[in-house]
């Protein structure tokens, strides 16, 4: 028998068609709200963020009951796949992305939390794949062993996916004359109740 050990989990969940007009609704007024910046310290054809911070959480800031609701269905799958139970959580920050043709999102990761969302708001579905590098560094150097060092998914409006706040990721440039727009978010599991 093959196992295979130290799996990522990556969710993906599509809004149906009520939720995705109630999330849209909301973003598309919160968005009438914000201001969009460069980091000055990054490279200079990355995207654009509501906060370069990243100190705020919009989520909660403007109160985005329809997404909130549409993260917490995703989250309960995803928890209960992984660790076989819910959990409590926080979503302890969050921001808009805003990248314009000739741009792209570097290799990062949000590796101080649990768990990294993005929310797919506006998109052509050609603007730019989010692409998660494999985390695994000797399966990647083996001749053998060999596996796709990354593997991309295509945004879509209404896309939802969760991953592992550890895992590094990039976004491909944005080739068309088309905004893409996202919402990101990380999230930290309540450790109150884990011991007991």
């Amino acid at each position: 028998m093959i196992q295979y050990y130290f799996p990522t989990p990556v969710l993906q969940k599509q809004a149906d068609k009520i939720k995705f007009v109630g999330i849209q609704s909301e973003i598309k007024e919160m968005c009438k709200k914000l201001t969009f910046n460069k980091n000055t310290e990054w490279v200079s054809n990355n995207h654009q963020l509501s906060d370069i911070t990243f100190r705020s959480n919009i989520i909660e800031e403007h109160n985005l009951v329809c997404l909130k609701s549409y993260i917490k269905s995703a989250m309960k799958t995803y928890f209960e796949t992984c660790c076989g139970t819910n959990m409590d959580y926080d979503i302890v920050q969050s921001w808009m992305t805003k990248t314009r043709n000739g741009e792209i999102t570097t290799v990062h990761n949000h590796g101080m939390f649990d768990i990294a969302g993005v929310y797919y708001y506006q998109t052509n579905k050609k603007d730019g794949a989010i692409k998660f590098l494999n985390p695994n560094p000797g399966l990647t150097a083996s001749q053998t062993f060999i596996q796709d060092y990354q593997i991309g998914i295509e945004p879509n409006q209404g896309l939802l996916i969760l991953f592992p706040a550890w895992l590094n990721h990039t976004v491909e440039m944005n080739n068309t004359d088309s905004e893409r727009m996202s919402l990101s978010f990380n999230i930290n599991v309540d450790r109150s109740n884990l011991y007991n």
